[in-house]
């Protein structure tokens, strides 16, 4: 009778691919997360953690909570500057204290504002079609995408002017439902030049996320699956 040959993995020879995946998988991370695609990956992390922190805090106080992110002139807080602001019986106020992208890091202005606050040099290796633009995606609940606060962050209620004013916004309702179901909120590293205007560095060094009606967001992994999904 022929000999049976067992084909089964050894402990050892088992031990030694776990390893070899764990080398590997840390290897792959390791090019995912290194150098700017590290620091833009945490202000996607961080901006998605705001939207969450809005969402959670329109559900809790049964009303209306907004994700702010500030497009005025003042060049310190120029596309870096997160808030939420929530709605009261007496107006809106802010949550909690300014959340900052990481340094080089800018919230990319939707197509209407977007001539007007990047700069694409003449001499770039890339045109603006390659770069992905932040989305509002609010013409069936016409929740406003630009809205004016007097102070920020201030905890005394005030009121808020609607179509203009020095912030986007992104709003939820008191469901923890998206006003703004499908929109896509995208970031990019770059640099304000001296006229105060976004130059994007690396175009394919971009993130971003979209907003489900849920309230809840599914992150985009990098700029080939962007490229999959998104329309320029």
């Amino acid at each position: 009778m022929p000999k049976q040959i067992n084909k089964a993995f050894t402990l050892v020879e088992m031990l030694i691919v776990i390893a070899i995946i764990g080398i590997l998988s840390a290897g792959i991370m390791g090019i995912r997360t290194s150098g700017s695609g590290q620091t833009t990956y945490t202000a996607q992390r961080a901006l998605m953690t705001a939207f969450a922190q809005a969402r959670n805090t329109a559900v809790a106080k049964q009303t209306s909570a907004r994700v702010i992110i500030y497009r005025g002139e003042a060049t310190d807080k120029k596309l870096r500057l997160i808030g939420i602001i929530y709605e009261t019986d007496d107006g809106w106020i802010a949550l909690n204290k300014e959340i900052y992208l990481p340094q080089g890091v800018f919230f990319v202005p939707p197509e209407t504002d977007f001539a007007g606050n990047v700069d694409i040099p003449q001499n770039a290796s890339y045109s603006a079609s390659e770069i992905f633009k932040s989305t509002f995606n609010n013409g069936k609940t016409n929740s406003q995408s630009i809205i004016g606060i007097g102070n920020f962050p201030d905890t005394k209620p005030q009121t808020i002017s609607f179509g203009n004013g020095e912030w986007y916004s992104y709003e939820f309702t008191a469901d923890g439902l998206s006003n703004n179901p499908g929109a896509y909120v995208m970031i990019a590293t770059g640099k304000l030049n001296s006229k105060d205007k976004l130059m994007i560095e690396n175009p394919y060094d971009q993130l971003g996320f979209v907003i489900r009606r849920t309230g809840f967001m599914s992150a985009f992994t990098d700029y080939t699956e962007m490229e999959e999904v998104l329309i320029k």
